[in-house]
């Protein structure tokens, strides 16, 4: 049943009503519309006589003054001339004067149409909250949802905190990509909607775009009739007034009628979202009639807009981690063909892993004309008769499907084993085919979602749905879908294996020719052979190390990432919350100063929180807050600074940041064992200037040099004992300055001398050997064991110094003295390099 179609019958009407200018609002509160500078009323909802006892009529066109107590029109202007965007002053408080009586009301300011919209609800005593309770129910909702170990556990504990703020019936979390409801919390007499699909209909695209724009709609009852806008068209524009952002306005009939049909009287939604697009809803439903305060909606809609990141971004941490073990995956298949003489025997060895990560139930491997197998696949005919059908598909290279019957009907004898397909061609009798068993599905729905909806005899108007009785639809011959990452690579994976196939058979064809020469050419072309796989296996370490680098940079630069959202949060409200300390402090006093003589429970709750150690420990936890967010910064910051991937572009670097960043890597390997004693590093960098160079690959050659120290220091500190590490602890010493070099020096282009930024790494270990320091550049050339180093490390960081940047790379070292890399590096490369 993929690729169906099942939700026919839209409810177009409502997709064309443009539903953010209804020209009416909702009663509990009231709407102005005002001209600036002199704040004319414009309209006004006609509600406006049952508190005021003047009619809307008779306001149009007089200064909203006249509803003002004395100096809050100047306290109202000099608000809004102080800031561009006037809804970051919300909520004001402004008292109104009714038939002289003083009522005061919450205002809520916003501009549209170039006017100024201003909304009023009646504040009352009862509903207010005061800044403690609010932050307390914060508290309490983010220490509850951060002790959430998983993303389900979040989601679900995130509705029952907005319930336990609000009282609704029902809260339920709603993603809209699944239509699905992903977390519910209600009163038990209520059907539970947890895990039932809506049709995506149910949201019709106007409003998708309003709850983005406008992120929290409360309906303190369906039944309220709506309140006319006066006049209905702007004077001025000739046309409604644009609601988007209002938080009054009126509700769409179809809307009310839907929440009529599910037996639901209040409501209030608050969107999620994610990258700027509408991620899901909170929504919220009442059996009676419910208006939540001002107070407990902003909590609400704050604690959403905060923690919303978590519910997603601990959503998306499995999906990276998968992505890195596919990354891993291609690296391991690149090694498995090199390292195997048959090519067929090496893709099928890196196929072991795929089906080890349940990648796929079966695997095939075509190698014509031998073939080879993982798991369960269909039978030697079936697959190549599939084969067949494969290769008459336009322009085959990559095929993915995950209902394969519905393509290819003869898959039907094999759908338990083969319904889904992931299939490469490499070149002729040459492809990888990845079976996925088949996976029967029951789909649960709120409602049959193939019934047609009602339509009215007269007008012919759609109307929503109104059954919600749980539906379950059973989907068969279908498999787990590929992820867009998996067929990304195995796209990846294709075109390395060609490559592979590609270099092979070039290489084949030289060799053949240089077979078809004279036999005195023989020994010369052996050696050109010899020489020509040397540099192929160079070349091959080299690909795959930089391809590790980059996978060790993503990751790096995707862990900062994760770091730097939360930190930027962090760091960005401790300026806030030092001024609310500023500002509660302020208050503490002058209540102590205008509270003579506090009761005693007052007396006893101040001992029991020892409130004047508070009172001075609050800034000290603030300022070693901010120390410890900026040391979180520096690393992040350091972890950037490594992980460019910029090899192939030359830009200005700092190569004391450089080694910063490398040094940063390799902590972990210098603290190896707690209880010895760490590897000390002592640092002296000079004044460098910003160098022209490959800064990743710099990285690499201070790395390399920098493991090779650690080793030699390890090695020898094995032979050891404790007490004699304690007495003359390893050590490695880094300095770097800038000097001056001749053409005497190697660097012929100099005239007369040059700067050139010098980094010396030296170590307190054995030292190097004369007869190994020869040849301590050579290509393959390691004295550790085998498996523990391929004798590339040096002779790759060699030719990254000399030929990529036209510099100098030598160890000078005494036996039982140590031993010190010398990096040379021009400050400005010579013409044309």
């Amino acid at each position: 049943m993929s690729d169906r179609s099942i939700f026919n019958d839209e409810l177009s009407n409502c997709e064309r009503e443009p539903i953010h200018i209804p020209g009416y609002i909702q009663p509990h509160g009231i709407l102005f519309v005002l001209q600036e500078p002199n704040l004319t009323i414009l309209q006004v909802s006609e509600n406006i006589v049952d508190v005021a006892n003047i009619s809307a009529r008779d306001l149009v066109g007089r200064p909203f003054s006249e509803l003002l107590q004395p100096g809050q029109l100047e306290f109202l202007k000099s608000l809004l001339s102080s800031r561009q965007d006037c809804s970051e002053l919300n909520p004001i408080v402004l008292s109104m004067i009714w038939e002289e009586e003083t009522a005061q009301f919450n205002g809520f300011l916003h501009r549209s149409d170039g006017f100024l919209i201003l909304e009023l609800e009646r504040s009352s005593a009862a509903e207010v909250l005061d800044f403690i309770d609010i932050y307390s129910l914060i508290k309490r909702s983010v220490k509850a949802i951060q002790s959430a170990n998983s993303f389900p556990k979040i989601c679900q504990v995130f509705v029952r905190e907005i319930r336990k703020i609000t009282g609704f019936d029902r809260v339920m979390l709603y993603r809209l990509d699944s239509c699905t409801v992903l977390a519910e919390d209600k009163i038990p007499s209520l059907k539970p909607y947890l895990g039932l699909r809506f049709p995506s209909t149910d949201i019709p695209q106007p409003a998708k775009s309003l709850y983005l724009k406008n992120g929290l709609r409360m309906i303190p009852d369906r039944r309220d009739r709506p309140v006319a806008i006066f006049p209905t068209e702007n004077p001025i524009t000739q046309r409604p007034i644009d609601l988007t952002h209002a938080k009054l306005r009126g509700i769409h009939p179809l809307h009310l009628e839907y929440l009529e049909n599910m037996g639901v009287i209040a409501a209030m939604s608050i969107s999620i979202v994610k990258d700027d697009q509408l991620w899901g809803l909170i929504v919220c439903h009442h059996q009676t009639p419910k208006f939540i305060p001002y107070e407990l909606r902003d909590a609400c809609e704050f604690l959403t807009r905060t923690l919303s990141s978590q519910i997603v971004d601990r959503e998306q941490q499995e999906f990276k981690i998968y992505q890195l073990q596919l990354s891993n995956l291609y690296n391991q298949v690149i090694d498995s063909i090199f390292q195997e003489d048959d090519f067929l025997n090496g893709l099928v060895r890196a196929q072991f892993e795929v089906f080890n990560l349940r990648l796929a139930t079966g695997i095939y491997v075509c190698m014509q004309p031998c073939w080879k197998s993982i798991g369960r696949i269909p039978s030697e005919v079936q697959v190549h008769n599939l084969i067949r059908w494969l290769n008459r598909q336009p322009e085959f290279q990559v095929f993915h499907t995950d209902s394969l019957v519905s393509l290819y009907p003869p898959a039907e004898g094999f759908k338990d084993i083969g319904s889904g397909l992931l299939a490469i061609a490499i070149s002729p009798g040459q492809y990888i085919l990845w079976f996925r068993s088949e996976v029967i599905q029951v789909v649960e729905w709120a409602g049959n979602p193939e019934q047609k909806v009602k339509i009215e005899d007269k007008s012919g108007l759609k109307r929503p749905r109104k059954s919600f009785e749980l539906w379950q639809e059973r989907i068969e011959k279908t498999a787990l879908p590929w992820q867009k990452h998996e067929v990304e690579a195995a796209q990846t994976m294709r075109r390395a294996i060609v490559d592979i196939v590609l270099r092979q058979v070039n290489d084949l064809t030289q060799l053949n020719r240089a077979l078809e020469k004279s036999e005195a050419l023989a020994r010369q072309k052996a050696e050109q052979l010899e020489n020509t796989l040397n540099r192929l296996q160079q070349t091959q370490f080299q690909l795959i190390q930089a391809e590790k680098m980059s996978s060790l940079g993503q990751l790096i630069a995707g862990i900062a990432h994760e770091i730097n959202n939360p930190l930027n949060f962090i760091y960005a409200n401790l300026s806030y919350i030092e001024n609310y300390n500023r500002d509660l402090m302020s208050l503490l006093r002058l209540y102590e100063k205008k509270t003579i003589n506090p009761d005693g429970e007052i007396q006893a709750f101040e001992e029991d929180i020892d409130l004047d150690f508070i009172k001075i420990d609050f800034s000290n936890v603030l300022a070693s807050m901010q120390i410890g967010t900026q040391r979180i910064r520096d690393i992040v910051r350091s972890l950037n600074d490594f992980s460019r991937l910029d090899q192939e572009e030359k830009l200005s670097f700092d190569l004391n940041a450089g080694l910063e960043s490398t040094l940063l890597i390799l902590n972990s390997k210098l603290n190896l064992n707690p209880k010895l004693p760490p590897i000390q590093v002592i640092k002296n960098y000079g004044n460098l200037p910003k160098i022209e160079c490959y800064p990743t690959q710099l990285n690499q050659v201070f790395m390399n040099i920098l493991v090779n120290s650690i080793d030699a220091l390890r090695e020898r500190d094995e032979q050891r004992t404790v007490e004699e590490q304690k007495m003359q602890p390893s050590q490695i010493r880094i300095r770097t300055t800038i000097e001056m070099r001749s053409a005497e020096d190697g660097y012929t282009w100099a005239k007369p001398s040059i700067p050139v930024a010098v980094i010396r790494i030296a170590d307190n270990g054995s030292g190097i050997p004369e007869s190994i320091r020869k040849r301590i550049f050579d290509p393959f050339f390691t004295t550790k064991p085998v498996g523990k180093g391929t004798g590339l490390g040096l002779s790759i960081s060699y030719q990254i110094v000399v030929e990529r940047h036209r510099g100098r790379i030598f160890y000078t070292s005494m036996t039982g003295e140590g031993a010190e890399c010398t990096i040379e590096i021009p400050v400005e490369q010579p013409p044309g390099v």
